[in-house]
């Protein structure tokens, strides 16, 4: 198994933001009803595109962000969030990370009527405010 990083650089070296998804698939299931296969574009294709695509869209600025950026792609989350876990346990600045968005089937929306609802979730301990996220993901889109 294998992570997938890619980083930019932030102004301030002590600040770390990490924007991940996971690109590892189940691949079949046979206790699924009808064709028993995992189909991956929703869990987690959708996720993976995201991230590239907030990526891109940083790098397209020019600009260096204020916090280093690491994109994670991570491998062994259906086996038990494998690929998650060692980066954890791992990383030497583990300390220095002050956030984390997780993009997770994001190609699925409970409200069919309206096609640009977003469901996320901020917690309380965070310094981002749910305004302040609405800004940032307006701005990159």
């Amino acid at each position: 198994m294998r992570n997938v990083l890619g980083k930019i650089e932030g102004k301030n070296l002590g600040e770390i933001v990490i924007i991940g998804a996971h690109y590892d698939h189940l691949g079949v299931g046979p206790m699924l009803n009808g064709d028993q296969i995992y189909n991956g574009a929703d869990d987690n294709a959708s996720g993976v595109s995201a991230v590239l695509q907030v990526a891109q869209a940083f790098l397209a600025t020019g600009v260096q962000p204020e916090c280093t950026v690491i994109f994670a792609f991570w491998d062994g989350e259906e086996r038990g969030l494998l690929g998650s876990k060692y980066f954890v346990h791992h990383f030497a600045d583990i300390d220095k990370v002050k956030g984390y968005l997780n993009y997770d089937m994001i190609g699925r929306n409970k409200d069919e009527t309206n096609p640009t609802h977003v469901v996320y979730f901020i917690p309380k301990h965070t310094r981002f405010s749910a305004s302040g996220l609405k800004t940032i993901l307006k701005n990159i889109s």
